[in-house]
């Protein structure tokens, strides 16, 4: 190889990779670091052959093998999933009599990205609980409040949850390439769909309802999940039945005594009032309400957290039972006029 008649040669090689989306960026199996105008460069290489790899969490997204000359450097680029030569060039400072003919090849792998990986979310788990996919630790997104992987292979996934009260489960949910699956946990029942771009109403004919058990056996084989996707061509028209609206009902005793625990056993009144906003999809009675604003120790948060349940209250008229939880005269116009017409 002409590479090898070199070695004397003052200048090396250079590779460049310009990061239009998030990844981590390897060469030669050493994690390289990006610069703030979101540029990885490294310096010093030997002439050879080198291998550029881009990584997210635990999978690889995308590799490129360079065959780059010391007098050379290469210039990539990583955006849309995939990762490709832009350029290449003798380097500035490359000897005068460095031979002109010897340019940086691609040895392997087209610039594309490897098979395309899935995200899970799961939302309504409550933040102190530990979810794991696929034995990866899942990520807490504060901002959409649920639970996230990203990179996961498609197939089944294996979820767990292991949080407080009855919140605790395993289950298997398909996930596909490429695609986004989205899961909700509302008083133990499990419901999964895949929420990629061409996809986004929430309530098409495509939601799965499973039964998630109230505890976790390992002796017992874990349930598949698998969202099936809205069906080819218009649905069929059927009138829906005319009946009366049903009334809300509150949460049961077993899922209210579990919301109970889990407030209570939060340590800060932001981790409370969080675990609320999680739970104020469901309804409430006023006495259950009282309950738990007397897990709560500041009066400000007691306000707010009635606040935050006021929409879900089906029993308003009895709003008055709300005053024997709350001690100070203040808080109890503030509560009182939120149920004012």
């Amino acid at each position: 190889m002409l590479l090898a008649l070199l070695p004397a040669l003052a200048a090396a090689g250079e590779i460049s990779v310009i990061l239009n989306a998030p990844g981590a960026v390897l060469i030669d199996g050493q994690r390289v670091e990006a610069s703030g105008e979101g540029v990885v460069r490294k310096t010093n290489l030997a002439g050879g052959v080198h291998l550029v790899e881009i990584w997210s969490g635990r999978s690889r997204i995308g590799q490129l093998e360079l065959d780059v000359p010391v007098t050379h450097e290469a210039r990539l680029i990583y955006d849309a999933g995939a990762l490709r030569l832009l350029g290449a060039g003798p380097l500035a400072n490359a000897p005068a009599n460095a031979p002109k003919d010897d340019r940086v090849v691609v040895v392997s792998g087209a610039g594309q990205a490897d098979a395309p990986t899935g995200s899970l979310a799961i939302k309504g788990v409550p933040l102190e609980s530990k979810v794991l996919m696929n034995k990866q630790k899942a990520t807490w997104s504060r901002a959409e409040l649920d639970f996230v992987s990203t990179g996961l292979s498609p197939g089944l996934v294996d979820l767990v949850v292991d949080g407080p009260g009855a919140v605790g489960f395993a289950v298997q949910v398909d996930v596909r390439a490429g695609i986004h699956t989205q899961c909700e946990l509302v008083d133990l029942d499990l419901r999964c769909f895949w929420d990629g771009p061409a996809r986004d109403d929430r309530s098409s004919p495509g939601l799965v309802i499973v039964r998630a058990p109230t505890s976790m056996n390992p002796g017992v084989v874990p349930p598949v999940l698998t969202p099936t996707p809205p069906p080819v061509g218009p649905a069929p028209v059927v009138p829906p039945p005319v009946l009366p609206p049903p009334g809300p009902q509150a949460i049961d005793e077993q899922a209210f005594n579990a919301l109970l625990k889990a407030v209570d056993d939060a340590p800060f009144s932001d981790d409370q009032l969080g675990i609320l906003k999680i739970a104020s999809s469901g309804y409430f009675t006023c006495a259950q309400v009282g309950l738990l604003i007397d897990q709560i120790s500041f009066s400000a948060d007691k306000v707010e957290a009635v606040q935050i349940l006021r929409p879900h209250i089906i029993d308003p008229q009895n709003a008055h039972t709300l005053n024997e939880h709350l001690s100070f005269s203040d808080d109890r116009r503030k509560v009182m006029a939120m149920f004012q017409p």
